[in-house]
């Protein structure tokens, strides 16, 4: 394993807010269609939401952690927003190449708007969710904004 410290914490951010949202998405699948939604919300969780939360945490996410920290960014926005934002725009981009036909269809009016419109939006805030979650933990495990402006260059 890595043993740099930006690369457990954006891990354990990933894994963390992929938790949480899975047990929102047990919760809300449970409330809404009863035991056999729950055994849909599992595969969910595993493949549309732990998979791609940490590759793209501990890829894309470390490398914005270095250029945050070289442009000297440092709050829990700069951590938070480019999370909810890849969050919202991968589902999105995945959605559009996937079931693209069936949002022109919607918009035209001959499909479901649910299916075509509500469905597709509502996974990407969820994604968004996800993806603020993931920067905040690993901003809070890492913090950045307690580094030293001037770390000391060795002995004196």
């Amino acid at each position: 394993m890595n043993g740099d410290p930006i690369f457990r914490a954006m891990l354990i951010g990933a894994l963390a807010a992929g938790t949480i949202g899975a047990l929102g998405s047990f919760a809300l699948a449970g409330a809404i269609g009863g035991a056999e939604a729950t055994l849909f919300a599992l595969p969910f969780w595993l493949f549309i939401t732990l998979a791609p939360t940490v590759s793209i945490a501990v890829t894309l996410g470390v490398a914005w952690h270095r250029l945050a920290l070289r442009r000297g960014w440092r709050s829990l926005a700069v951590y938070a927003a480019p999370g909810a934002a890849v969050g919202f725009l991968i589902p999105a981009a995945a959605y559009l190449l996937i079931w693209g036909a069936q949002l022109g269809e919607t918009l035209r009016g001959e499909g479901s708007a649910a299916a075509g419109i509500v469905l597709p939006l509502l996974v990407c805030v969820y994604g968004a969710f996800v993806g603020a979650l993931t920067g905040a933990i690993a901003w809070l495990i890492r913090r950045p904004d307690r580094d030293e402006t001037n770390p000391p260059k060795g002995p004196a």
